[in-house]
């Protein structure tokens, strides 16, 4: 009966929003819930995505957010709730995880530079879009600035450009 009546007054703290009551309750149901959260993420084939913790800490949270005193009667009914939100919350992040398409069994964990997929050559669809808008900024700009471009792109320094096409080297660059 004593046992009963300190769930009613913890109940009752953690309704009233105490932080200690929380604490109390996560020391009693904490570790079942994350057994039951460990259990059900590797039925689910999940235990390399989620972590137990991960699940648990989200169940209390949702509990501290809307508190259902009527759920909470007695210690068993808490038990019931806070397994099936953990089973929930488990099942909804793998839901959420094969909605998105992430085989997570076939990621490899190395970096991409080292399966030799990046081609350090732009593609051709690419070269072929710098050189049109290369055509289309030539007509824009005039011949003395597309030859002051070719120039700079070539490698040649301000100065040299400036005596090339005879102009002040500091007026190139403005």
């Amino acid at each position: 009966m004593s046992d009963e009546l300190s769930f009613a007054e913890l109940i009752e703290a953690l309704l009233m929003g105490d932080p200690q009551a929380v604490a109390e309750l996560e020391r009693l149901y904490g570790d079942h819930l994350r057994r039951v959260a460990r259990r059900k993420l590797r039925q689910l084939g999940a235990q390399n995505w989620a972590d137990s913790v991960e699940i648990c800490q989200s169940v209390w949270l949702d509990l501290l957010r809307k508190p259902l005193a009527a759920v909470l009667g007695t210690p068993d009914q808490l038990l019931a709730y806070l397994y099936a939100m953990v089973e929930n919350k488990a099942r909804a992040f793998h839901r959420t995880e094969s909605t998105l398409g992430r085989d997570r069994s076939r990621q490899d964990p190395s970096p991409i530079e080292n399966h030799g997929v990046l081609d350090e050559e732009p593609q051709p669809v690419v070269r072929i879009m710098d050189r049109e808008l290369a055509a289309e900024i030539r007509e824009k700009m005039g011949d003395v600035i597309s030859q002051v471009h070719d120039l700079h792109c070539g490698g040649l320094e301000w100065t040299q450009i400036g005596e090339q096409l005879r102009i002040a080297p500091d007026a190139l660059r403005k």
